[in-house]
């Protein structure tokens, strides 16, 4: 609606002004034609003249009046805008005012121009009847001719009364028309004032709006921070708590810390006695510390001596394998020829006989042990240690 009235009064005032710039032309055309004929005019010309600019000021008039009318329209449509509370409005309406407060400008400088060019009129208007006037005096005086021009001068007398009382509405409307200028001029000035008012008032609601938002982002803001000094809070407690159950805890362990520092105080007391055996133990379980690690550095390395035997024994096993094959071989051969020998000749003495059972109870007596765990076996039993000493460092 307010770019509608914009358009419009913007029309208005290029119409309105396009008509001005018309009437200007046309009194600048008769203000020139009057001063050509200012040096020997006649009296019919000069009335005519001044009737056909009595007659343009009247029209010029009507216009007016008819401008006002639509200025009237405009300040009652101006008034109906701004009681809407809308910033677009409201800023059209300025730029509106703004634009009317020139175009009052500039009929402003107009009607100065006007009334200056009515002046003028008036003053030419009153010389023209003072000559009419002098022609008046000396047509007393003439001939026929001069009772002729008797009655011309009534004639422009008659004009002339029509001219002054013209000029006289022309005067009464100048000065209502300044009245009402000036009545128009005050009610811009109330409604630059309501604008200002509403603009004021438009500020404050979005300022009021502002400090709104401000404070509702505040106050979101003061209530995150609360939850968060809750939850701070909710935790404190917890740790609280947990370092409560905690000290409780130490508490009991310290009773009992301190109950068995009281015990072994006592008991310090009791066995001050038996400080010099402790010492002694001490120094012996040092010692014995000392020959256990002699002990482990021997047993590694009798470990590694083992392997290497284990080694050689397993290639003696084989050897003895061979070595008894073939030694059965030989007492089997040897026995057929002792026995062939034996049932020759017959033995004298009976003790020089050694039998088999002694020769393996011989053997019986003597003993090998394993490295690893110290076992001993007879040495008739060799393969049963070397059994052994396979599982034994298999199972290590």
């Amino acid at each position: 609606m307010a770019s509608k009235f914009s358009r419009k009064s913007s029309s208005h005032s290029e119409e309105d002004m396009n008509k001005v710039r018309e009437e200007n032309a046309y009194l600048r055309k008769t203000l020139e034609e009057v001063c050509r004929q200012k040096e020997a005019p006649s009296d019919s010309q000069n009335n005519h003249c001044f009737l056909e600019r009595i007659l343009a000021l009247e029209t010029l008039r009507e216009k007016n009046s008819q401008q006002i009318l639509a200025k009237d329209q405009e300040i009652a449509s101006l008034r109906q805008l701004l009681r809407s509370d809308s910033a677009e409005v409201v800023t059209s309406l300025h730029a509106q005012l703004n634009q009317q407060r020139a175009e009052a400008q500039m009929r402003e400088r107009l009607f100065q121009a006007l009334k200056q060019e009515t002046e003028e009129l008036k003053n030419k208007l009153a010389a023209v009847s003072a000559k009419c006037q002098v022609l008046e005096n000396t047509g007393k005086s003439g001939t026929a001719d001069g009772h002729a021009a008797t009655g011309n001068s009534t004639l422009m007398e008659e004009q002339l009364k029509d001219a002054l009382e013209k000029n006289q509405q022309w005067l009464v409307y100048d000065q209502q028309r300044e009245t009402y200028v000036k009545a128009v001029l005050a009610e811009t000035y109330q409604l630059e004032q309501e604008l200002r008012q509403a603009h004021k008032a438009l500020q404050q609601k979005e300022k009021e709006e502002e400090r709104d938002v401000e404070i509702q982002q505040c106050y979101e803001k003061l209530v995150g921070e609360l939850e968060r000094e809750q939850q701070k809070g909710q935790q404190l407690l917890t740790e609280h708590q947990q370092l409560r159950k905690e000290l409780e805890e130490e508490r009991l362990k310290s009773a009992e810390l301190q109950q068995q520092v009281n015990i072994l105080q006592k008991s310090l007391l009791n066995q001050h006695e038996d400080q010099s055996r402790m010492t002694v133990l001490e120094q012996q379980i040092q010692v014995s510390a000392r020959d256990l690690e002699d002990e482990k550095r021997d047993n590694q390395h009798l470990q590694w001596q083992l392997h290497r035997v284990l080694k050689e024994l397993r290639k003696a096993k084989d050897k003895v394998a061979i070595l008894e094959s073939e030694k059965a071989q030989r007492e089997t051969s040897a026995s057929v020829s002792n026995a062939c020998t034996e049932l020759e000749s017959v033995p004298k003495d009976p003790k020089s006989f050694t039998s088999p059972t002694r020769a393996h109870n011989l053997l019986d007596e003597s003993f090998l042990e394993c490295p690893n765990c110290r076992v001993q076996y007879p040495t008739s039993r060799h393969r049963e240690l070397l059994v052994h000493i396979d599982q034994c460092f298999e199972t290590n």
